[in-house]
């Protein structure tokens, strides 16, 4: 059994739900089709890190979207929790409990992320408690953790805010904890973030 594992933590690709603060100018469907080639492009990323395990946790749990990928993941589970923060240290928690020593999440917010990053911060879990990618708004689209009790030190930091990666690097360091900081990267929240990504990647989100 591999001792780490990587796992997407993303909503289910339903119109209305995903990346409202893009459907304000896109509109839900055109919302719907960028969020469906993030979650693409994020997934086939995952599945091409070598000598790792992986596995989705997925958002809501009624939704069967992501059983399509059951034979290439390790685990495809349903989130669980009233809030962001329950659903990811549940998630967290579920692969402990599984006998992992090295548990990552990585966010679809950022499809582009280049492998590499993904990569180096796989192979710097070996010599740090934590490793996390911080991106260019103030949040974070990787955190690794080796203990479950990291998270339960982070669990009340706001998600979603423009200091959160800040502060919970601040909480952890606090507690002596060993934090490798991976590159920064930007995520698509807005339209101005979109419009970079289609550009960077030469796609065309067909009206």
């Amino acid at each position: 059994m591999n001792k780490t594992i990587i796992f997407l933590f993303a909503r289910a690709p339903i119109i209305g739900t995903v990346k409202t603060r893009l459907s304000a100018n896109l509109g839900k469907k055109n919302t719907l089709k960028a969020y469906k080639i993030f979650l693409d492009i994020s997934i086939n990323k995952l599945l091409n890190l070598n000598k790792i395990d992986k596995a989705i946790f997925y958002w809501p749990p009624k939704s069967k979207y992501f059983f399509r990928y059951k034979k290439s993941f390790k685990f495809i589970n349903a989130q669980h929790g009233s809030t962001f923060n329950k659903r990811l240290f549940t998630s967290f928690k579920t692969l402990f409990d599984k006998g992992y020593k090295e548990v990552i999440v990585y966010a679809s917010d950022s499809p582009d992320l280049p492998k590499q990053f993904l990569i180096d911060g796989i192979k710097k879990m070996k010599k740090n408690d934590v490793i996390i990618g911080q991106t260019k708004d103030g949040g974070y689209y990787c955190l690794g953790l080796k203990k479950i009790n990291l998270l339960s030190i982070i669990n009340k930091i706001k998600s979603s805010q423009s200091d959160t990666a800040k502060n919970i690097i601040k909480r952890l360091e606090s507690v002596n904890c060993k934090i490798y900081k991976m590159k920064k990267w930007y995520d698509i929240d807005t339209k101005k973030d979109l419009e970079v990504f289609l550009k960077k990647n030469k796609l065309i989100l067909n009206k």
